[in-house]
């Protein structure tokens, strides 16, 4: 953690953050359920990966939510997500950038073959996230930004690097 608040940390304040409600999250909630034609939250505890696969969910679109809401300033509406097509990508500055989402405190991981710059959200609880920055290619394309893992997934360690959008856009 003290490696990652050193490069984030003179920051952090001044990052883009929202706090969603439990109305909100409950949206997810029914969606996932009506998903995977389950009737209520038992049946979701019950089956096989059901609940990661709802906080999978739920990380994503919080995470495409404020990064939408920020940078179109506008609300984002759930309802018109499909889960079966959703990617969590968004046209910025007239590239496309996948939103990557790690809990805070953790750094991001990245396919290793991953081409398309990327805009990193934390997530501090379940309910709050924060946008630490987005990255241009040349970052991305840097092997010296990244350790590898033990899954062939790339860390990327170089937070410091990442663009800010604490000045606005």
């Amino acid at each position: 953690m003290k490696e990652y608040l050193s490069k984030i940390g003179d920051n952090l304040r001044s990052l883009p953050s929202i706090s969603f409600s439990r109305f909100q999250e409950n949206i997810i909630k029914d969606m996932v359920l009506d998903h995977l034609n389950l009737k209520d939250q038992g049946q979701l505890n019950d089956k096989f990966d059901g609940v990661s696969y709802y906080n999978s969910v739920t990380r994503k679109l919080f995470s495409y939510s404020l990064v939408f809401k920020y940078i179109y300033k506008k609300e984002f509406s759930f309802n018109q997500i499909d889960l079966n097509s959703f990617k969590p990508i968004i046209n910025f500055k007239d590239k496309k950038f996948r939103i990557i989402t790690s809990d805070f405190g953790e750094f991001p991981l990245l396919d290793y073959k991953e081409k398309i710059p990327f805009i990193y959200v934390a997530r501090k609880s379940n309910l709050e996230f924060i946008i630490v920055g987005y990255s241009s290619t040349e970052v991305l394309e840097d092997t010296k930004n990244y350790e590898l893992s033990l899954s062939n997934r790339r860390i990327f360690k170089a937070l410091d690097k990442l663009n800010s959008f604490n000045n606005g856009i």
